[in-house]
Order: structure tokens, then sequence, then C-alpha cells
């Protein structure tokens, strides 16, 4: 739910800082890393909390040769109460501001720890239980049943109903 989220997009020069959903974040410095196959522009962000820190997060973006746009990979803190993502939307400008992409999320880990139960859940709810050796039943004998015959007349061959009802006439 976005109800308990925070969103926004800051521009964020070197050395400053910007407050986001209690988060204090602190833009410290951006460096190239070139290879063959890619530049990837990685961004240190210091990142404190009630005025302590608690980590150093680095946003970035990849770029490839010949590619038109940058694919940014989020940097990210979990914790039992709520996740933090950076994001790197640009890199320095000319004035050597970025800008930032900064989620915070409440309860990200207890979706997961959830969807972890639930497959264990299963998983003991699918597993096949022990075979029970059927025992064989001790055999009693049934008590002898008298049966029951219609009582008749002796006037007639009905049966002792049909008398009953002259006798309430």
């Amino acid at each position: 739910s976005h109800g308990y989220s925070t969103h926004r997009e800051v521009s964020i020069a070197r050395g400053e800082t910007v407050s986001v959903g209690g988060y204090d974040l602190t833009y410290l410095d951006t460096a190239a890393i070139e290879s063959p196959q890619n530049t990837r522009v990685v961004s240190d962000v210091a990142v404190a909390r009630g005025g302590e820190p608690v980590a150093v997060l680095q946003p970035s973006l990849v770029i490839f040769p010949g590619a038109t746009s940058a694919i940014g990979t989020p940097a990210v803190r979990t914790t039992l109460v709520e996740d933090l993502y950076l994001t790197l939307v640009s890199s320095p400008n000319a004035t050597g501001a970025v800008t930032l992409g900064v989620f915070v999320n409440s309860m990200i880990i207890w979706l997961w720890l959830g969807a972890g139960v639930m497959v264990v859940g299963c998983g003991v709810a699918a597993w096949p239980s022990r075979r029970r050796t059927a025992r064989p039943s001790v055999l009693r004998p049934e008590p002898a049943r008298r049966s029951v015959e219609p009582v008749e007349s002796a006037e007639s061959a009905e049966p002792a109903a049909v008398h009953a009802e002259e006798v309430l006439t």
C-alpha cells in the first residue's frame, strides 16, 4: 500500500544534506567506473537517522555502449520496520548536483516473511503422513434376533390392526 510509503525526487549538491522520510541523506561523491562492456556511474550517499549514521548507500547508473538511456541500479537498506531505496535518477550535472529518487516503504520484509511462512505451511500440509497399518477388528458374536410376525385374528386372516377399527366404533 502506498499509504505508508514516502517517495520524493531530490536534487542535491556535493556535501549537501536533505531529509526525506525521517532519514538525513548527504551526497558525498560520484565516480565513473569504466569497463569494456559498460560505464557505471556510482554515487556515495551517507544515510543518517536521528543524527546517527546508519549506512553509506551507492545507487548507480549503468550505461552500455550504443545505448540511448542508462539503467538504474538502486541501493537498498532493509530493516524489520521499513526499507529505504535510493535510485540515481541523473548523474552529476554542470554544477555537480545529482538527482536522487528516495523511497521509504514500511514493513516490506514482513511480506516476504509471510510468504515464507505460507510456503512452509503448504509443504507441511502436502507432506505425506505416516501410513498406519489397519488392525483387525475383534469379531463379537451378534445377539440373536427374534423375528416379529404380525398378529392375526382368529376370525379372519387379516392383521389385528384392521380389527382395531371395529373395536373403536
